[in-house]
C-alpha cells in the first residue's frame, strides 16, 4: 500500500506543482510549449503506468460486490473516452490541451467541438467509468483521484487559456465550445461537419478500443473486462 500511495502523491505533485509554482512557465520559456507538452505527457504516462502497476500490487480491500450493469459502464463509455484523448491530442484546439498547433485562427477539430476539453474529459470518463466495476478501496482511490484531477484540470486550463488569448478572444472561442460534451452540437451552436481526418481518428479509436477489450486489457492489466458480464 505504501508504494501505491507514494505513486499517487508523485502523480498528483507532477500535475499540481509545476503550474502552481511557476515551474511550468519557466520550462515553456526554455523548451517551447509543444516540446514541453510532449515531455510532460511522457512523464505523466510513466507515472500513470507506475501508479496502475502499484495499485495492482496493493492489498485488496473489498467495498462492494459489482453487479452486472456496473461492468457495462466502462464498456459503453471507453470508446468515447479513447477517441476524446487521441483526437484531442492530435487536433488543433486553442482552448485546451493538444499536441497540435494552438493558433486561434485554426479550425478546431471535431473533438474540440464536442467539448472544450476533450483530453481531460477523455481521462475523466476513463477513470470515472472504472469506479463502478471495481468494488475495492484501491480502485476507488485511484480512479476517484484521477477523476477529481481531470475535473480540476479543466478549471486550470481555462484560466491559462484566458490569460494567453485575452478575455475577449477567449470568451468568443469558449462560447462556441462548451465544457459539457455535445452541448454545442445538441443546441445547434456547432454544426456537425466531420472531415476525413476526424473520421480517421474515430476509426483508430474504435480499433484501439476493440484491441484493448479483447487482448490488451487482459495482457497488460491481468483482468478480462468481459468477465463480469457472465458471457464466457
Amino acid at each position: 500500500m505504501g508504494e501505491f500511495l507514494l505513486s499517487i502523491g508523485l502523480f498528483a505533485a507532477a500535475h499540481i506543482v509545476p503550474p502552481a509554482t511557476g515551474m511550468r512557465k519557466k520550462a515553456v520559456s526554455i523548451m517551447g510549449e509543444r516540446s514541453y507538452l510532449i515531455a510532460y505527457s511522457l512523464v505523466s504516462v510513466v507515472l500513470l503506468v507506475w501508479m496502475i502497476s502499484a495499485a495492482m500490487r496493493a492489498p485488496y480491500l473489498a467495498l462492494w460486490d459489482p453487479a452486472v450493469w456496473q461492468f457495462w459502464v466502462p464498456l459503453l463509455l471507453m470508446p468515447f473516452s479513447i477517441w476524446l484523448v487521441l483526437a484531442g491530442l492530435a487536433e488543433p484546439n486553442p482552448l485546451s490541451i493538444t499536441l497540435a498547433k494552438r493558433d486561434a485562427e485554426l479550425t478546431t477539430g471535431l473533438a474540440g467541438q464536442v467539448t472544450r476539453h476533450p483530453v481531460l474529459w477523455g481521462f475523466f470518463l476513463w477513470a470515472a467509468s472504472h469506479i463502478p466495476a471495481n468494488g475495492d478501496f484501491v480502485a476507488l482511490v485511484l480512479f476517484g483521484g484521477l477523476s477529481l484531477l481531470a475535473t480540476g484540470g479543466m478549471l486550470l486550463v481555462d484560466g491559462r487559456a484566458r490569460r494567453r488569448l485575452g478575455p475577449k478572444q477567449w470568451q468568443e472561442l469558449a462560447a462556441k465550445a462548451p465544457v459539457t460534451p455535445l452541448l454545442g452540437l445538441l443546441t445547434g451552436r456547432i454544426k456537425f461537419r466531420p472531415t476525413l481526418k476526424s473520421l480517421l481518428w474515430i476509426a483508430l479509436s474504435l480499433g484501439l478500443y476493440f484491441w484493448t477489450l479483447f487482448a490488451a486489457h487482459r495482457q497488460l492489466v491481468g483482468s478480462d473486462p468481459l468477465a463480469g458480464l457472465g458471457l464466457q
